[in-house]
């Protein structure tokens, strides 16, 4: 029936009926039990986003590079995806991580980065906090946007 399964712990034989779970719980791969948040953060405080070498600081409500207001919405979108970072999957057999796009978030009470490694298939970016691991797999919308930004500014 569909309220009871059998389930049994690692390393012990005994297998125990579990009432009121459904298999559905248990039968998922690695990944999905893992925590997929990257980064999380208050965009409302952030005061400057560094990528690569392009610096976007906040003045007022406005955000600029250099004495040049960039476009309010193209700022906040991309602060938007970040502040909510989750990842699609884990690149578990990197060997070597370089980092093609390095992103900083800095506001009085924190900083956070991030490193953005090479697209890996159709829809797929690498990316790391910066300077440690795991290696995850990020969807290639977030990069877009960075990229954008990049361009845009």
């Amino acid at each position: 029936d569909y309220l009871r399964t059998y389930v049994r712990f690692v390393g012990d034989d005994d297998v125990y009926l579990a009432e009121g779970i459904s298999r559905e719980t248990f039968d998922r791969d690695a990944d999905e039990w893992r925590d997929a948040l990257i980064l999380t953060f208050d965009l409302d405080a952030v005061d400057k986003l560094v990528i690569n070498d392009r610096e976007f600081t906040k003045h007022g409500t406005g955000w600029f590079v250099r004495e040049r207001e960039i476009e309010f919405v193209k700022v906040i979108e991309v602060l938007n995806l970040l502040s909510n970072l989750r990842a699609m999957g884990f690149a578990e057999k990197v060997s070597v991580f370089e980092p093609v796009i390095v992103v900083s978030i800095i506001s009085h009470a924190f900083s956070h980065g991030v490193e953005i490694g090479e697209k890996q298939d159709t829809y797929l970016y690498l990316l790391r906090v910066t300077g440690k691991k795991p290696v995850f797999l990020v969807n290639e919308y977030i990069v877009e946007q960075i990229l954008g930004l990049l361009h845009d500014s």
